[in-house]
């Protein structure tokens, strides 16, 4: 399945978006390799802190992804939406969210619903390719009720909401077949 999306300004009171950016197609497949997120324990700093106490390793855990949040983010506010777009395409969803979450905070509506509703989706799409279906249908259903807040009608926004739509869909009917195979 894939899922297209190309981003227009579609008025004038969403001013953010640049006036003749054409984003290519996103291509959603779950052959995609994001074993890097969950092998945190094989990491020598990590296991050691996973072999302390309970309590100080859930206060040590924090600290850590808050530095590594920090440093990441050092160039967050010359964030812009053509990143977070080029992101998205890439399918590094995770970093396309710390992108529009700087451009989400600052803006205005609607802007504010669109980028918030994108944002959730790239949220989905990285729950779905790290196996959680649940979480996955979740944010793609809060992105896509963002999106169709926007009542768009026509252009690429309207087509980034049909097919956030159907991949959904997929997923839902995808889920019931697994839980009637057990």
């Amino acid at each position: 399945m894939a899922t297209i999306l190309k981003f227009l300004p579609i008025s004038s009171s969403l001013s953010i978006l640049p006036s003749s950016y054409v984003l290519s197609s996103i291509h959603s497949k779950s052959s995609i390799n994001f074993s890097s997120f969950s092998k945190r324990a094989h990491h020598p700093l990590v296991s050691s802190i996973f072999k302390q106490d309970t309590a100080r390793k859930y206060s040590t855990s924090f600290r850590i992804s808050y530095r590594y949040y920090n440093v990441e983010d050092d160039g967050e506010e010359n964030c812009s939406f053509e990143e977070a777009a080029a992101l998205f395409n890439k399918r590094e969803y995770y970093k396309c969210h710390d992108v529009l979450e700087a451009l989400w905070i600052k803006a205005e509506e609607p802007t504010r619903t669109l980028f918030h509703g994108i944002l959730q989706c790239a949220v989905g799409f990285h729950h779905l390719f790290n196996q959680n279906h649940k979480g996955a249908m979740m944010e793609l259903g809060e992105g896509l009720c963002k999106l169709k807040r926007m009542d768009f009608e026509s252009g690429p926004f309207h087509q980034f909401e049909q097919e956030i739509s159907a991949a959904l869909d997929f997923i839902y009917l995808t889920q019931i077949e697994l839980a009637a195979c057990k």
